[in-house]
């Protein structure tokens, strides 16, 4: 991620079936990659084709994150869905915000901890990186 033009990410748990409704204006997976199981495989086999595997998985999910939108990860390490796009509120459209659409959006998902999301994740173009979430907000 140290290459790009800044990413947006955000959290939800992992226990809901579906994401949030404000969460459906992108690329929904049907199939859950499942990070941690690709960590196990490879811990257990320690072979060449689970170092691939996981390999795959850490540029698939680097590709999604390079993507405009916003990334939505599991709280159990699965990634969601990409390219997501969220509507601002118009209190966050008339603030005085620094930064741009990446930015507003940020503070938008902020808004949204505990109402469907867990945690939201910024890094700018620049590399500042800002993580808010239930425990720091």
């Amino acid at each position: 991620l140290q290459i790009g033009h800044g990413t947006l990410g955000c959290l939800v748990d992992e226990s809901k079936k579906e994401l949030p409704k404000k969460l459906n204006d992108g690329i929904s997976l049907k199939r859950k990659i499942d990070v941690p199981k690709f960590i196990s495989d490879l811990n257990q086999n320690e072979d060449l084709q689970a170092n691939h595997e996981l390999m795959g998985c850490i540029s698939i999910i680097s590709g999604m994150m390079q993507s405009d939108g916003i990334t939505v990860f599991s709280n159990a390490g699965e990634i969601l869905g990409y390219n997501v796009f969220i509507k601002h509120p118009e209190k966050i459209l008339k603030s005085k915000t620094t930064g741009g659409a990446r930015s507003r959006t940020f503070h938008a998902l902020c808004d949204m901890i505990g109402r469907g999301i867990e945690g939201a994740y910024i890094q700018s173009q620049d590399g500042l990186i800002e993580i808010k979430g239930r425990n720091n907000e």
